[in-house]
């Protein structure tokens, strides 16, 4: 008799929330899948689990191992379920578990089974992985095509029925869309004038913006040349008045392009609802456990980026090599990235990217820059114009902007290290450290 059962297990999400998909696969003689009309990527990622425990239930003397590429439930069922029941399903912060039928369902499946969660990269050719990740797929298309799914032979002598369709819980389906409504913003205020003084920030606002910035200089990351010369007076009095004209230029330049962006910013969210099956514990959604974070992983293969039609590699301002590096130029990269980062190609974002970007998120993960990029989409969710914001110059190589946004991920106040990299071909202002806060 086989003492070990190996699968693996993996959900999709078409939308997220949207069509959705999941499955589990050992063999061709031995997989299920089914789905939902309307779910999101960590139902099928629970689903895809808790089916695997009850489908093989009467083989509980059996190991099973299952290897999962979903950080989400593999934190779930490891580390984090224990704190929640004893919270009455609750998470540290004391908002209500997502998920939390699925989750008690699983919880009930897995007490007294052996067994042990793997986790694997998705899209990285694991066989296993790539046989559960396609069903899964194929079930969430189903669902958006309108037809029933292949629900495949499931496992032979379960007492059980696989390929059910379980009702998803309204909590865990309709939070993400509640939150983007939620936060819609009219157009008309994107052009809002979005400079103001660093007085506008309260004390400790600007102290932790401080912080960061000096926690960079105290860990070596920043060569100590690039924060320690004082700035000559005359020359800050200058870049002030070059950073208020460059706000009036700024300002008239996002009125001609709004409706440009605007466009390219509705598809690339249609884009994404079509092709979404990202977790991203890195900029993790709200039902991640806040004190209790995984390593940031991939659930899925970022899209190939679009040919760039222009056959130029970015969208920063162009620097002369032989003029002094013009701060204002620093801010109208700022705004380009949160206007158009979502949606820029690779070549594009990476030219504002420096190559050793630090970027901590509101949760505390330190996020790198290789993943900013693959997951750029999710990264930058900014809506509308930030309440305020604020412009330092630190040095002739460095400008420090503060903004308190709204996005996807809630209200956050952010610090942003803008860098004059001279290293760059053609040298040019690159984001060189990001710090989000929860904004109280």
């Amino acid at each position: 008799m086989q003492n070990q059962i190996i699968a693996a297990a993996d959900g999709s999400a078409l939308g997220n929330p949207g069509p959705a998909g999941w499955a589990w696969y050992i063999d061709e003689n031995h997989w299920a899948a089914g789905g939902w009309e309307h779910g999101t990527n960590n139902m099928g990622e629970i689903k895809a689990v808790l089916d695997l425990f009850e489908a093989t239930a009467h083989r509980a003397e059996s190991k099973l191992l299952i290897y999962c590429d979903s950080q989400y439930v593999i934190n779930s069922l490891t580390q984090w379920m224990p704190g929640w029941k004893k919270r009455g399903w609750k998470k540290a912060d004391g908002k209500p578990v997502q998920n939390r039928d699925l989750l008690e369902a699983l919880d009930a499946a897995s007490t007294g089974r052996d067994y042990e969660m793997v986790w694997v990269k998705g899209h990285a050719g694991h066989e296993l992985n790539e046989a559960a990740d396609s069903r899964a797929n194929a079930a969430a298309q189903a669902f958006k095509e309108g037809r029933e799914p292949e629900t495949g032979p499931g496992f032979p002598g379960s007492p059980s029925t696989t390929g059910e369709q379980s009702t998803p819980s309204a909590q865990a389906a309709q939070t993400p869309e509640a939150e983007n409504h939620a936060h819609a913003q009219d157009p008309d205020t994107l052009a809002a004038d979005a400079h103001l003084s660093l007085e506008d920030f309260t004390e400790t606002e600007v102290e932790r913006a401080r912080q960061g910035f000096d926690s960079l200089k105290l860990n070596g990351i920043l060569k100590p040349a690039s924060a320690v010369a004082a700035p000559d007076p005359q020359a800050v009095q200058e870049r002030k008045t070059k950073l208020a004209e460059a706000s009036a230029r700024a300002a008239e330049r996002e009125a001609q392009a709004q409706q440009r962006v605007l466009a390219e910013q509705e598809l690339a969210e249609s884009e994404a609802e079509e092709n979404e099956e990202f977790e991203g514990e890195g900029f993790e959604e709200a039902e991640q456990e806040s004190n209790s974070q995984g390593s940031v992983t991939e659930n899925a293969v970022p899209e190939e980026p679009a040919p760039d039609p222009t056959g130029t590699a970015a969208s920063a301002p162009a620097q002369s090599d032989h003029s002094a590096p013009n701060p204002e130029d620093a801010v109208h990269a700022e705004r380009e990235l949160e206007m158009r980062g979502g949606s820029m190609s690779e070549p594009e974002i990476s030219a504002l990217l420096h190559e050793r970007l630090v970027w901590v998120t509101a949760t505390g993960r330190s996020v790198s820059r290789a993943d900013t990029i693959a997951y750029r989409a999710r990264a930058f969710t900014q809506q509308g114009s930030p309440a305020k914001q604020g412009v330092q110059v630190v040095d002739d190589h460095n400008v420090l902007i503060m903004a308190a946004v709204q996005t996807a991920r809630g209200r956050v106040n952010r610090s942003s290290l803008w860098h004059y990299d001279t290293a760059a071909a053609p040298k040019s202002w690159r984001l060189r450290f990001r710090q989000e806060t929860t904004a109280s």
